[in-house]
């Protein structure tokens, strides 16, 4: 049996097939076990996914540089280079 190439299924799985598409591999499925069983793995492990929520993200503390920040590294650096 010709199997359909799995980047074939993607866009069946994601319902963005167009309609010969769709309807070959539909039949596809209804005369092979095989796929209908890996298919259907696939279709289970993607609606997992979308159920998926992802914990909010603790908040971190900014240590971006501030403008006045970054003015007295210069200056430090500068009188270091002066003295020595």
């Amino acid at each position: 049996m010709n199997h359909p190439k799995r980047e074939e299924w993607i866009p069946l799985l994601f319902g963005e097939a167009n309609a010969d598409a769709k309807q070959w591999l539909e039949g596809h499925l209804r005369d092979c076990p095989e796929c209908a069983r890996e298919i259907s793995a696939w279709r289970r492990t993607v609606g997992r996914l979308d159920a998926w929520k992802l914990p909010k993200a603790p908040r971190t503390k900014d240590f971006s540089f501030k403008p006045v920040g970054l003015a007295a590294a210069a200056a430090v650096i500068i009188g270091v280079f002066m003295i020595g």
